[in-house]
C-alpha cells in the first residue's frame, strides 16, 4: 500500500444563531421566510440546514496509519446534503486547502534531524 490524502467532510449545526441573519442581509419578507425554513428543517433534525462545515485532509502511511490531518471550515452555510456540498465549488477550494497544508507539514517534518529531539 503506498501513501495517500483522503479527503472528508464533516457536518455539524453552526452554533451561530440563525436569528435574523437572513432578515438583516435580505430583508424582512424574504429574509424571514429562509429562517423560517431553515429553523423548520433544523427542528428535523437537518444540520445541513444551518451548518458549519469542515473539510479535512488525512495523510495516511504505507501501513494505513494517520500521521497528518489538516482541516478548513465554512460557517453560516446552508446544503440539503453532503453531496450538494460537493458540487458546491466552496468544497473543491476546501479540499485543496487543507490538502497543501497536509504537504506543507508533511515538507516541514522533512527537514527535521530526529538525532535533535
Amino acid at each position: 500500500m503506498s501513501a495517500r490524502i483522503e479527503i472528508t467532510v464533516h457536518v455539524e449545526e453552526d452554533g451561530e444563531p440563525l436569528t435574523n441573519t437572513f432578515t438583516d442581509a435580505f430583508g424582512r419578507e424574504d429574509g424571514g421566510a429562509m429562517e423560517r425554513e431553515l429553523s423548520q428543517r433544523l427542528s428535523r433534525g437537518d444540520v445541513g440546514a444551518w451548518a458549519e462545515v469542515e473539510v479535512r485532509a488525512t495523510l495516511y502511511g504505507p501501513t494505513g496509519n494517520a500521521h497528518l490531518t489538516a482541516s478548513v471550515y465554512l460557517s453560516g452555510c446552508s446544503y440539503k446534503d453532503e453531496a450538494d456540498f460537493r458540487a458546491d465549488g466552496y468544497f473543491a477550494d476546501m479540499a485543496e486547502e487543507a490538502r497543501a497544508i497536509v504537504l506543507q507539514d508533511l515538507a516541514e517534518l522533512q527537514d527535521i534531524d530526529p538525532s535533535t529531539l
